[in-house]
């Protein structure tokens, strides 16, 4: 039976974008000269300041035992991963509301009943699952919109089976060109809009995408 943290890490809402760890010298540099209260990018005027997007004290921990001399560039790579996942939920939710995606309760209720006997005894879990289920359909549904507004190529990611990377990066180059979102660090940014470009690990032929139902049904 899974536990409520075990059922979290299961699914993830926020897009994860993986970045290569050769190659971050000049992020490296440019992160470990920075200030914790360095803003490194601004979203809808408000400030993204390194410690925003550092891991917490067990995390860094874990990363030290792990890393062993290659901790600079892996604090680096969790760094750009949790600004990139700011910057998308962020896009994201702007982009939900101004295309009046309302959740589906119907979705949340067949995603509940998909896993709930991972939850059914442990109360704690049944609200996570609870959570869980909403940002799911909320993702699928913001996704589906996604492809059907911009197109372009989809990926599968272990944590989203169908995540559409092209149109992900048309919306961001959206909000960047009206100026809803900056990243201040020259570096950052060059590896934020790196991390769309091809290639890509498991590209998806167009043919074979669907969004004509969740992954989970």
């Amino acid at each position: 039976m899974l536990g409520s943290k075990k059922l979290l890490c299961l699914f993830v809402f926020i897009l994860v974008v993986v970045f290569p760890v050769p190659g971050y010298s000049e992020l490296i540099d440019e992160l470990n000269e920075s200030e914790s209260d360095t803003p490194v990018a601004v979203i809808f005027s408000a400030p993204i300041t390194l410690s925003d997007i550092t891991p917490d004290e067990q995390a860094i921990t874990q990363m030290r035992a792990q890393a062993q001399r290659n901790f600079s560039a892996l604090l680096s790579q969790a760094r750009m991963t949790m600004l990139t996942n700011k910057i998308i939920e962020a896009v994201s939710l702007d982009y939900q509301k101004k295309s009046g995606i309302v959740i589906d309760p119907v979705l949340v209720d067949k995603f509940k009943q998909k896993f709930s006997t991972d939850a059914n005894t442990d109360s704690s879990a049944q609200i996570d699952l609870n959570k869980v289920a909403i940002k799911q359909v909320r993702q699928w549904q913001i996704e589906k919109q996604l492809y059907a507004d911009f197109g372009g190529t989809v990926i599968f990611q272990q944590t989203n089976p169908q995540m559409p990377i092209g149109a992900y990066k048309a919306l961001l180059k959206q909000y960047h060109s009206e100026g809803k979102f900056t990243i201040l660090l020259p570096s950052v940014e060059s590896l934020f809009w790196q991390a769309f470009e091809p290639p890509y690990r498991f590209e998806i032929a167009p043919g074979n995408v669907d969004y004509s139902h969740p992954w989970w049904l």
